[in-house]
């Protein structure tokens, strides 16, 4: 719980250090959510000064991805065969909706620097993400997250469009914090182990 609280109020922060001279971290870009069909779709990309093996592990590590982005409330993996993995997740995008718990399928890139989400079961009619990890271009220790998401909801929900914006931009803020935080805590558990 301690770092729960810790990450998420360095998310909430985290847009108000960046405009401090000298910080090296840009803030997440969160595109508009459109919609197509039933669904809305939105698109999201963020640098993260951490590498892509630090970032793949924040976002692999099913059963720690509530200490990692503040929506979701529960995460368990519950199958794992290969690159492929089912997780439950529960998510609260505010105070005014019940939490939303689903199963999603994931499958894993062979190279660690892809994923495809995937809803089979639960709350929204349908349910789809990608993310894509790339080196950035100018500084190969840090990643280039890219995040598109589709979602049903399968009822009219009021201020849909402003929910999710609010909870991408929420979420990798988040986790730029968690990654870039990463090898701090990796040094306290070393030192804390001695």
């Amino acid at each position: 719980m301690r770092y729960f609280k810790s990450y998420s109020l360095l998310a909430i922060m985290l847009p108000f250090l960046m405009a401090l001279p000298g910080w090296a971290i840009t803030p997440p870009q969160v595109g508009e959510v459109l919609t197509v069909g039933d669904y809305k779709v939105l698109h999201g990309e963020t640098d993260i000064e951490a590498p892509m093996e630090t970032v793949w592990g924040a976002l692999t590590d099913y059963g720690n991805l509530k200490h990692v982005m503040p929506g979701y409330t529960r995460s368990s993996l519950l199958q794992a065969h290969g690159s492929q993995k089912t997780v439950d997740l529960g998510l609260k995008v505010n105070p005014f909706i019940p939490e939303l718990r689903y199963q999603v399928l994931i499958k894993e890139g062979e190279h660690r620097n892809w994923m495809d989400v995937e809803r089979i079961s639960g709350d929204f009619d349908a349910l789809s993400a990608s993310y894509q990890l790339l080196p950035q271009k100018n500084n190969p220790k840090a990643t280039h997250l890219i995040y598109n998401l589709k979602i049903d909801f399968g009822i009219p929900v009021p201020g849909v469009s402003l929910m999710m914006r609010a909870n991408m931009l929420r979420d990798l803020s988040a986790l730029q914090a968690y990654c870039v935080k990463a090898p701090k805590r990796g040094l306290l558990q070393a030192k804390a182990s001695f």
